[in-house]
């Protein structure tokens, strides 16, 4: 499998630089938001979607690891994350409407749900505060950590390589927790190419790629939470900075007035970046997001005095660096 990969990967290394003029989808920059040099073209996210369609039929008809044939939930999968990929390339296109985005991520994350109890949390463990049974509410609250989850991804796709370093962090984690699971190990390779890649300027990961691997990662982290592989408190640390930029950003663009669905350059990795430079900005932008992670492993603290260390060092840097760039200007 690994050697099918990576000849598959190098392939689209190969073919991609000849034949994307026939997709002609690109990100153009512009005086606000997007200050790259040129038009990029955004086949980060297509990269991602071919390696999980091959491993889905080679996996289901030959090496059966982790989809089962003839199964319902596995087509379900396979159906809404196509479909969420197939929307997020439509938004590079076309910019969708917000309302219009939402409801699709909504309508087929209910989709799932309702597919198995693998994608469906029903109760969470949290420390000092006990066993929490959701009950009628286990729906909503599943539809909301999804939805959650793939608005703050989005919001790290904003600058090269910062995604690509997050996917690492994430994956990476998943592929030790879940004993070495083939699919990461595919999303490995897949975002090995895409860093390559960004990291020559060649592309960028697109809305087709944000919003496909976030779906699609979030729901096999319910997966695998429900099948005690991933623990509550694994999954609250490595999606703490995103899940906390996105409220921040949320609530500074509404007291500002502004549509809380309109980008800035309020991000992170933006004022990390404007303070430090464009690749060291990033670097200290992803310790932050691993931070979490690292204090529960190395001093095994309490989930929520992480939290709160994590909020207090966040704000303090956000205020700082932004402080700083004020009087740099």
């Amino acid at each position: 499998m690994l050697i099918i990969f990576l000849l598959f990967n190098f392939i689209l290394f190969l073919l991609f630089n000849k034949f994307y003029k026939v997709i002609a989808i690109y990100d153009s920059p512009n005086s606000i938001l997007k200050k790259h040099d040129k038009k990029m073209p955004v086949y980060g996210g297509i990269i991602f979607f071919l390696n999980f369609i091959l491993f889905f039929f080679l996996d289901l008809f030959y090496f059966n690891s982790f989809f089962e044939i003839f199964s319902r939930t596995n087509i379900v999968l396979l159906i809404s994350s196509s479909a969420i990929f197939l929307m997020g390339l439509l938004d590079d296109k076309f910019e969708l409407d917000a309302k219009n985005k939402t409801l699709q991520i909504i309508f087929f994350s209910i989709l799932l749900i309702i597919s198995s109890e693998v994608f469906h949390v029903r109760s969470i463990y949290l420390e000092n505060l006990g066993n929490i049974n959701l009950n009628n509410f286990s729906i909503i609250f599943t539809i909301l950590c999804v939805f959650t989850f793939v608005n703050s991804y989005n919001m790290l796709d904003g600058a090269d390589l910062n995604i690509a370093l997050y996917n690492f962090f994430i994956l990476a984690v998943l592929f030790y927790k879940t004993n070495y699971n083939e699919l990461i190990l595919v999303f490995l390779i897949s975002n090995t190419l895409f860093f390559f890649l960004n990291l020559r300027n060649k592309t960028f990961f697109g809305n087709n790629g944000s919003y496909f691997f976030s779906f699609l990662i979030g729901f096999l982290i319910i997966y695998f939470y429900n099948t005690e592989v991933l623990y509550e408190k694994n999954i609250i640390l490595i999606m703490l900075c995103p899940v906390v930029e996105l409220i921040r950003l949320f609530l500074t663009r509404i007291i500002s007035n502004k549509n809380p669905f309109i980008g800035d350059r309020n991000h992170l990795h933006h004022i990390s970046q404007d303070f430090y430079g464009k690749k060291i900005g990033i670097v200290v932008c992803n310790l932050l997001v691993v931070l979490p992670l690292a204090l529960d492993q190395l001093l095994n603290l309490n989930l929520w005095f992480i939290i709160l260390v994590f909020l207090i060092l966040y704000s303090f840097f956000i205020i700082i660096l932004k402080k700083k760039n004020k009087l740099a200007k």
